[in-house]
C-alpha cells in the first residue's frame, strides 16, 4: 500500500473534452489548438520493450477543435511537416510517411497518418502520427458551436503526438557496440576536448586545449575535460559510450605543432588538422 493515494491519468481525450464543450460556443471561439507536455501511463499490453514501448512514456500532445472539415484536414500538413523536420534535422532519421490502414489507425479517428522506422533488427516500429477525428470525439462531448448563420453544429478535431519513443529509434538506429551515437543538433555537448599530459607539459597543454575551446565556444557546445583523476583513455570510453559527435585530442605533439586530432563518434576515423586549417573546417 502507499502511503498517499495516487490517480492515474486517463486518456487526454476523457479529461479534456468535456471542458473543451464547455469553453467553445461560437464560431469565434474557433479555431482552438492546445498543447501539452505530459506523462502517460498504459498496461493495455504484456511485453513492455525500454524507451520502444513502456508502460509509462513521455510525449509532446496536441488537441485543436475547428469549424469545418476542410479547415481541420488542412492543419494535417503543417504538423507532419513539423515532425519530419525534426526527425530529419535533429535526430537524424528517415521515415516512411504515410496513411495508416482502418484496423490500424487511431481508435476514434477518421484517419491516422503516421511516419514508421526501421529497427536493424528488421522490425518496424511508429513515430509521430496525426489524427483526423471528425466529429465523432464532439458527438461523444458534445462539442458544438453556433455557425455564422446561428445555426448549430458538433467541431472537428484532430490530435497528434511526438513521444519519447523516437529516443529509443534513434539509439536503436544509431547507436553501435560502444554505446550511443548522438545527432549533432541534439547532442548537449557536440565536442569534447581531451587533454593528454604530464606533470611537465602540463601547463603548456591546458594552455593550448583553453584556446581551442575559447575558438570553438562561439558556435558548438564545447566541454574540456581536463579532470587529472581519470586517464586519457578512460575519457575516450566515457564519451564514446555517451555518443558525443566529435572529439578533439591534444597533447604534446599537438600542442607543439599547432595540430588537433579530430575523432568523429560516428565512424571513430581519426584526423590530424593543423590550426589555421581547423578554424576554416
Amino acid at each position: 500500500m502507499l502511503e498517499e493515494e495516487l490517480a492515474i491519468r486517463p486518456t487526454s481525450e476523457t479529461i479534456m473534452y468535456p471542458s473543451f464543450s464547455r469553453w467553445i460556443r461560437s464560431w469565434r471561439d474557433l479555431p482552438l489548438r492546445y498543447n501539452q507536455w505530459n506523462n502517460v501511463v498504459r498496461w493495455e499490453f504484456k511485453h513492455p520493450t525500454p524507451l520502444l514501448r513502456n508502460r509509462e512514456f513521455l510525449w509532446n500532445e496536441g488537441h485543436s477543435v475547428y469549424s469545418s472539415r476542410e479547415e481541420a484536414n488542412s492543419e494535417k500538413n503543417r504538423i507532419l511537416d513539423i515532425y519530419e523536420k525534426t526527425i530529419k534535422e535533429l535526430l537524424c532519421l528517415e521515415g516512411i510517411k504515410g496513411r495508416k490502414t482502418d484496423s490500424e489507425k487511431f481508435a476514434g479517428g477518421e484517419a491516422t497518418f503516421s511516419f514508421e522506422f526501421l529497427l536493424p533488427d528488421g522490425k518496424s516500429v511508429q513515430g509521430p502520427d496525426f489524427h483526423h477525428d471528425g466529429q465523432n470525439f464532439a458527438k461523444a462531448f458534445d462539442i458544438t458551436f453556433l455557425n455564422k448563420d446561428g445555426e448549430k453544429e458538433f467541431a472537428y478535431q484532430n490530435t497528434y503526438a511526438l513521444s519519447t519513443r523516437m529516443l529509443g529509434v534513434m539509439f536503436a538506429v544509431h547507436g553501435d557496440d560502444k554505446g550511443l551515437i548522438v545527432p549533432p543538433g541534439l547532442a548537449r555537448y557536440q565536442v569534447i576536448i581531451i587533454p593528454i599530459f604530464n606533470d611537465m607539459n602540463k601547463k603548456k597543454v591546458l594552455n593550448y586545449s583553453l584556446k581551442i575551446t575559447d575558438e570553438l565556444n562561439s558556435k558548438y557546445r564545447v566541454y574540456l575535460d581536463d579532470r587529472e583523476e581519470y586517464s586519457p583513455g578512460w575519457k575516450f570510453n566515457n564519451w564514446e559510450l555517451k555518443g558525443v559527435p566529435l572529439r578533439i585530442e591534444i597533447g604534446e605533439r599537438e600542442t607543439d605543432a599547432s595540430l588537433v586530432t579530430l575523432v568523429r563518434r560516428d565512424n571513430l576515423k581519426k584526423l590530424k588538422l593543423v590550426q589555421k586549417a581547423f578554424q576554416k573546417w
